[in-house]
């Protein structure tokens, strides 16, 4: 029969979410709606507190940082689902973070940011695959837009891939069954000649 998972944990993950789901399943816990992490990184701070303010009231759950390094520091013992990325930054440029987030942790989404209007920079996002763009000054709906979207976007490949490595291991599964009625039919047709030879 088939054996289906009332519960899905993406690895890696916190063992404080692993027990949650284990207290769901328990019944221990009711299930708390699922929070998006968003990381901003800019060194403005009124781009800084705009941004929180506008996510942490659409119930976004926001962490922020001001350089280049800080971010990779954040990304090396966290993985938020959306980081916010400045192109200028006071030490490293946001195509060079851009291009160490890519390396890392290539499946993170990330929207672009930038006040200039050179259409280089954009490419150069492009290049690296970026989620989205951004010009400042961006109107809060157009925030807002490509953020979820991204986000949507994001969750459905997530949703995909891991269909995708159920659907491989159903089949592994289906292989393995297969491999083991086969021999069963040989050991039935070596009993039929033994049981032929006797008589």
């Amino acid at each position: 029969y088939e054996i289906l998972a009332d519960r899905c944990v993406m690895k890696p993950f916190e063992p404080i979410e692993l027990l949650n789901q284990i207290n769901y399943l328990l019944g221990k816990d009711v299930e708390a709606p699922y929070i998006p992490q968003i990381l901003i990184v800019d060194d403005e701070q009124q781009i800084r507190d705009l941004l929180r303010i506008t996510l942490e009231g659409k119930n976004y759950n926001i962490q922020e940082v001001v350089t280049g390094k800080a971010c990779l520091n954040f990304l090396s013992t966290s993985t938020p689902d959306l980081i916010l990325l400045d192109y200028k930054l006071p030490d490293i440029s946001g195509i060079d973070v851009l291009k160490e987030i890519r390396k890392k942790l290539p499946d993170v989404a990330v929207i672009f940011m930038t006040a200039y209007g050179d259409e280089d920079i954009a490419m150069h996002a492009i290049e690296e695959h970026v989620d989205g763009y951004l010009r400042k000054p961006f109107l809060v709906e157009v925030l807002l837009a490509v953020l979820t979207q991204t986000l949507e976007r994001h969750r459905i490949e997530r949703e995909r891939r891991r269909l995708i490595a159920q659907l491989r291991e159903s089949n592994r599964e289906v292989i393995s069954h297969y491999q083991m009625l086969e021999q069963a039919n040989r050991d039935l047709r070596a009993l039929d000649k033994l049981k032929s030879e006797f008589l």
